[in-house]
Order: structure tokens, then sequence, then C-alpha cells
């Protein structure tokens, strides 16, 4: 899932842990661990609550995927 990379690279970016992004958007780590490796994907909900996290706009990652 193409959302799902750029979502782990800004999340690296912003040098977050796995650990401390979950805790910002209430998930559980081994959750953002599994979403990352392509084991599960992850509702808008949590797609939108992982960008407010990293202090970044939906629209912003949506618009880079065309």
């Amino acid at each position: 899932m193409e959302i799902v990379s750029k979502l782990k690279k800004l999340r690296k970016l912003n040098k977050v842990s796995q650990v401390k992004l979950a805790r910002r958007i209430g998930v559980h780590s081994s959750y953002v661990s599994k979403v990352e490796r392509g084991l599960y994907n992850p509702s808008l909900g949590v797609i939108s609550a992982w960008c407010q996290a990293l202090g970044c706009e939906l629209n912003i990652i949506l618009k880079e995927l065309k």
C-alpha cells in the first residue's frame, strides 16, 4: 500500500518511534508495526490520526499519490 510507505517515511523523517506514534494515535505499537509491514490495512480514521500525529495533512498525502 503506497500510502503506508509514505506514512512510514514521514514517521522516520520526524524521528518518531512506533511506540510514540502508537501512543499519539491511541493504538498498540504492534498495530503500527503490522501496518508498516503490510500485514494490516489501516482505516481512514487511523490514517488521518497518523497524519495529525506527525503534523501533516491527509489531503497532502493523498495528493502525492496521484
